[in-house]
C-alpha cells in the first residue's frame, strides 16, 4: 500500500471494459485513493457537470476507444468548461491517437503495468517523490 500523502485524492476512471475498470478502481483504491468508475465519456461528462466544482476529481484516468462518447470527444467537451480544464488527465489506451490538450500529463499503453499506473498517480499527487513525464 502507498505511504504517500494522498488522503482524499479522487480519481475518475473512464473505461468501457468492465473488467479493466474494476481492476483499475481496485488498484487505485488499494493505493489509498477515492475512485469513481464510469463506462464512457458521456457518463463521465454528465457526472462532472452534476458536481459542484469543489467536488471535482483530482485527476482522470481515460480510455480513448469507447462507445457512446469516446475519449477524444470527452477531451474536447471538458476543454470547453474552464473549471474542467484544470483536472489532470492520464490517458490509458491501446490506441495512439488522442486530442492534444494541456491537461494530459501522460499516456499509459495498454496493457499497463500495475506499478506504472500507481507510480503515475503517486508522482502526480506527491511530486517530491518523482516526476510524471509527459509523453
Amino acid at each position: 500500500m502507498n505511504t504517500h500523502n494522498i488522503t482524499n485524492k479522487v480519481i475518475l476512471v473512464i473505461e468501457d471494459d468492465a473488467s479493466l475498470r474494476e481492476i483499475f478502481c481496485s488498484i487505485l483504491e488499494f493505493e489509498g485513493y477515492e475512485v469513481k468508475g464510469v463506462t464512457n465519456g458521456q457518463e463521465a461528462l454528465t457526472y462532472l457537470l452534476s458536481l459542484n466544482k469543489k467536488n471535482y476529481p483530482d485527476s482522470i484516468l481515460l480510455d480513448i476507444s469507447m462507445p457512446v462518447m469516446d475519449g477524444n470527444t470527452f477531451l474536447k467537451e471538458i476543454n470547453i468548461v474552464p473549471d474542467l480544464q484544470r483536472i489532470p488527465v492520464v490517458i490509458c489506451s491501446a490506441h495512439g491517437k488522442y486530442e492534444s490538450i494541456p491537461q494530459i500529463i501522460c499516456k499509459l499503453e495498454k496493457p499497463v503495468e500495475i506499478s506504472k499506473l500507481c507510480k503515475t498517480f503517486n508522482d502526480l499527487f506527491d511530486p517530491k517523490e518523482g516526476a510524471v513525464t509527459i509523453h
